[in-house]
């Protein structure tokens, strides 16, 4: 079932993208990472409604959610065209850059292979919510 979800984000995602938004192109560095947090904040929202109607939350119920909006989404793309996006080599050097500079630093405080550890009682806290969403496929909101 993972693979099914996986798919549906991809398409979701790449769906969102096209959609047209203006008619100059633009960014796609930044169009990117603002598909990422509106993935996740969407995610977030979908599972808040679910719990508040009371449906399980899982892979099936957020896949079926992700291709109905994707189907929409591409009705809205052969209705009023397809976004055109530009891309910087030097966008492609900035990430690289930054990439490494996140590596280092997870080499240098975690080592390799990634061992995380934090002496924080946040920690606990996190891994309960977590446990207790995949325990009762529900938000802890109730």
């Amino acid at each position: 079932m993972s693979i099914i979800y996986i798919i549906s984000l991809i398409i979701l995602f790449i769906s969102f993208l096209y959609i047209k938004k203006s008619d100059k192109e633009l960014d796609l560095v930044s169009w990117l990472v603002i598909d990422i947090v509106l993935l996740f904040s969407y995610n977030t929202l979908v599972c808040y409604i679910y719990t508040t109607l009371n449906i399980t939350i899982n892979l099936i119920s957020l896949s079926i959610v992700n291709y109905i909006l994707s189907i929409l989404f591409i009705i809205t793309i052969k209705n009023s065209g397809r976004q055109k996006y530009i891309f910087h080599k030097k966008d492609l050097i900035i990430i690289g850059i930054i990439a490494l500079i996140a590596l280092l630093f997870a080499y240098l405080n975690f080592g390799f292979p990634l061992n995380i550890k934090y002496v924080m009682t946040d920690s606990a806290v996190h891994y309960y919510a977590t446990n207790n969403f995949f325990q009762s496929e529900s938000l802890l909101i109730k």
